[in-house]
């Protein structure tokens, strides 16, 4: 699959993000983000895992290449501590 080599933690998670979020873009498809999966032996690890597509997601908002019905506000980051 397209995805395939894309598979694997670090830097191909997050071109997997993008690739997905802006292919649904693309098709008008509305997100949603959820956790699931992607247990790890450490927890910091698996934390890395589930907020890897939320920065994503966050990041494309913020530079406009995503359209989000969601309130992201300048002011307040993803983890909703005001900036």
């Amino acid at each position: 699959t397209v995805l395939g080599p894309l598979r694997s933690a670090g830097t191909g998670l997050s071109q997997r993000d993008r690739i997905v979020l802006a292919s649904c873009r693309e098709r008008r498809i509305p997100i949603a983000i959820t956790m699931a999966g992607g247990y790890a032996r450490h927890v910091q690890a698996t934390v890395d895992i589930h907020i890897q597509p939320i920065r994503t997601a966050y990041a494309m908002a913020a530079a406009g290449l995503l359209s989000a019905k969601g309130k992201i506000s300048k002011s307040s980051g993803i983890d909703g501590e005001r900036r």
